[in-house]
């Protein structure tokens, strides 16, 4: 577990589980747990939270526990944590896809993806 793509998602991970913000993998991020059976995740991290989640109490505490220079608007955090460049996205429309997501595990963790995945990924560059 000594990758630091796989760092950076935990890092994420703790931060939106304290925060308790229910999140899914998205990109690249999501296609590489949907088929690496356990492998190392590599490159950037990208993570989905829908706007409805993401109450006035659920950001307030979420913004104590991102790092000070990270980049807020009303449609993504970013941030870097050890050299990975990490995307939050606020998703503000509705998608079927993230109506009944899907549970993949990955190491020693299980993460949502958009479910059904295929046509997922094929509108990915259309998520607003």
């Amino acid at each position: 577990m000594n990758n630091t793509s796989n760092k950076a998602l935990n890092f994420t991970e703790d931060i939106l589980e304290r925060s308790s913000l229910k999140f899914f993998l998205l990109n690249d991020t999501a296609k590489q747990v949907v088929d690496s059976f356990g492998n190392d995740i590599l490159g950037d991290i990208s993570i989905g939270i829908l706007k409805k989640d993401y109450t006035e109490s659920s950001s307030k505490m979420f913004k104590q526990l991102i790092p000070l220079d990270a980049e807020v608007s009303d449609k993504e955090v970013t941030f870097t944590y050890d050299g990975v460049k990490i995307s939050i996205k606020i998703i503000h429309r509705k998608y079927n896809f993230f109506n009944h997501l899907n549970i993949v595990s990955n190491k020693f963790s299980d993460y949502l993806i958009p479910n059904p995945f295929k046509k997922y990924w094929k509108a990915r560059n259309l998520i607003q």
